[in-house]
């Protein structure tokens, strides 16, 4: 499926989605360990999302790209 895919610009009409998931999320990082600023104000709010939620709204963004006629893939495979 990723070897299909072909981007010849950033403004014409997508034709798939490559939706991630969010298997193995591991544990929630340290304040001090964040990313970025909004990671990090999270994190101190105890408002960090959990694996079980991020699940459910790629899940739910996937069905509904297909449900406006997309193509959409739900991918478990990291590139780096």
């Amino acid at each position: 499926m990723i070897s299909k895919l072909c981007v010849k610009d950033e403004s014409s009409k997508l034709e798939a989605v490559v939706v991630g998931i969010a298997d193995d999320w591991g544990p929630n990082p340290l304040p001090e360990e964040a990313v970025d600023p909004k990671s990090r104000e999270h994190l101190i709010n105890g408002t960090y999302p959990i694996e079980s939620d991020v699940k459910a709204e790629l899940e739910c963004l996937a069905n509904k790209l297909q449900e406006n006629g997309g193509s959409t893939s739900l991918c478990n495979t990291t590139y780096f």
